[in-house]
């Protein structure tokens, strides 16, 4: 195995137990309402579009609010509703509502940054949203986006993770039952953009004008997180005499241990070096390299 065929390739491997990430007000239970309030508690309505008609019809702010679930037994009862809260949404373009530490809600002055969580290396965040289209006479087709994103530096909302739901209604088939809809980022590399930075979440209508109308009910807005182990292996070739030493480098994680196998055809692996604990820095390997054919190598983190 030649220093300059030599390919490295590392598993994926297993993923640590999803971690729920609380989310302020995430089941629209503030502010209480016996019927319908058009303020929302810990989240930020989007700008109104500046063509937006401000006289007549309904004003920007009553485009979304929270809403009391109707008693048990009667004809339009939420049976799944988490909580005694959910939120309508109406199907105008640009209307929605978002969260990250820079939001205000109707009654603040400045941000609370009551959700301040960031886009950890190693991790794969995963929104999910209960919801239920086709109220007020929705048209088939009509979107609603739920998306993850960060903020570029002039303030600028950059999804990471978005999910267009349409509404059909071979999917909302019970107007009184709440479907869930989840969206997931890849794992953070600490080379992506948004590594480090502080996460938002929208809930976004993005409906065309000719679609507009009607409205969608939302409800337990919940956010998990995984803690991803897929080590990143940087590899640098040294010459120590004769023969030849690659050194592999890579990430670890405490609790798993690592393996380095080699091959000749990506069939037959051999192990070069097992047991290697995990410490949360970054370990190394230093493997002979014969002047032969090519050769792969892997790393697998192992529990």
């Amino acid at each position: 195995m030649t220093a300059g065929c030599a390919l490295l390739g590392a598993l994926t491997s297993p993923s640590l137990s999803a971690a729920e990430v609380p989310i302020p007000n995430g089941s629209f239970e503030l502010p209480k309402t016996d019927y319908v309030n058009t303020r929302i508690a810990s989240w930020q309505e989007t700008d109104p579009p500046p063509d937006y008609p401000s006289g007549g019809g309904f004003s920007w702010d009553q485009l979304s609010g929270v809403f009391h679930n109707t008693p048990a037994g009667a004809s339009d009862h939420l049976t799944n509703l988490d909580g005694q809260q959910a939120l309508y949404l109406f199907a105008i373009p640009g209307a929605g509502i978002l969260q990250d530490a820079t939001t205000r809600d109707w009654d603040d002055p400045e941000p609370s940054h009551a959700f301040s969580v960031p886009f950890e290396p190693g991790s794969r965040y995963t929104l999910t949203v209960g919801l239920m289209g086709g109220s007020g006479n929705m048209l088939p087709g009509v979107p609603l986006e739920i998306s993850l994103y960060h903020r570029g530096t002039d303030g600028t909302i950059l999804p990471v993770a978005t999910r267009r739901v349409e509404h059909a209604p071979e999917v909302f088939t019970d107007r009184n039952h709440f479907v869930d809809f989840s969206v997931s980022t890849d794992p953070v590399l600490p080379t992506d953009p948004w590594s480090g930075k502080l996460m938002g979440v929208r809930i976004l209508s993005v409906v065309s004008e000719s679609q507009r109308g009607g409205y969608w009910d939302i409800d337990h807005v919940r956010l998990s997180r995984e803690i991803v182990l897929e080590p990143q292996v940087e590899v640098r070739t040294t010459w120590d005499g004769d023969p030849a030493v690659l050194t592999l480098r890579w990430g670890s994680q405490p609790g798993f241990t690592y393996r380095v196998l080699t091959s000749t055809d990506l069939t037959l692996w051999t192990t070069a070096v097992e047991g290697l604990p995990g410490t949360g820095e970054e370990l190394s390997w230093k493997l002979p390299i014969q002047d032969s054919d090519c050769g792969f190598v892997r790393i697998e983190a192992l529990r």
